[in-house]
């Protein structure tokens, strides 16, 4: 693997959560410390105050740099669901032991969001896109995919499904994609995510959408 500069390595680290335009967060905890010694991911998430609940999860390969040491991202968690746009990078020596910490990670998800059993099911969380998209109920999806997330964003943390699909609609096809509350089934934000081969985008939605893609297909 070629070596890539320590600026250049943060750079692809920190730029891989996908985001709107427009989109704003709650002022987050960055976090910038040193000389760690060796701790697994449990016991850094414990020093980082992340809490019983709170942990961190691979995001990316360790990547080697060119002072001898890997660099990997890791995403915040709580109750095991990822945090969209919270985590760290992690940079270790050659032993293992934590040369550095950086990253920005949201606080008090205990007191701010107490439920994180979602009251609808991934499909409902489908049909309410589907419904506020105005497809009709039997047209064919298809690549249905969805994934539960914390969207830390706006005024207090919500419990939220990603959700996107493929249709094809009057020999067009599109790709309805969407933030629904997965508590409520209010969908929060919905776009078309189809990307063309020329680069261009269909309509983006005018609040943030920030964390992994959705990748468990529909029905598992």
């Amino acid at each position: 693997m070629t070596r890539m500069s320590r600026s250049g390595l943060w750079l692809a680290l920190l730029g891989t959560a996908m985001v709107a335009p427009g989109g704003c967060a709650m002022p987050s905890d960055h976090v910038a410390l040193t000389a760690l010694g060796s701790l697994d991911d449990q016991a850094l998430a414990q020093r980082l105050g992340l809490g019983a609940d709170g942990g961190l999860t691979p995001h990316s390969a360790p990547l080697p740099t060119a002072q001898g040491t890997t660099k990997q991202r890791m995403l915040q968690t709580y109750h095991g669901i990822p945090v969209q746009d919270r985590g760290v990078v992690i940079e270790r020596d050659a032993t293992g032991n934590i040369v550095s910490v950086r990253g920005d990670l949201a606080r008090d998800l205990a007191a701010q969001l107490p439920q994180v059993d979602a009251r609808i099911a991934p499909d409902q969380a489908v049909q309410a896109l589907r419904a506020h998209d105005g497809i009709d109920a039997d047209a064919a999806l298809s690549n249905v995919q969805h994934a539960l997330s914390i969207d830390p964003h706006g005024d207090a943390p919500k419990l939220v499904y990603q959700v996107s699909f493929y249709i094809t609609q009057h020999d067009t096809p599109r790709r309805p994609t969407g933030v629904v509350d997965a508590m409520t089934g209010t969908v929060l934000k919905a776009w078309d995510g189809l990307t063309t081969q020329d680069g261009q985008q269909g309509s983006r939605p005018s609040g943030g959408f920030v964390g992994p893609a959705p990748t468990k297909p529909a029905g598992d």
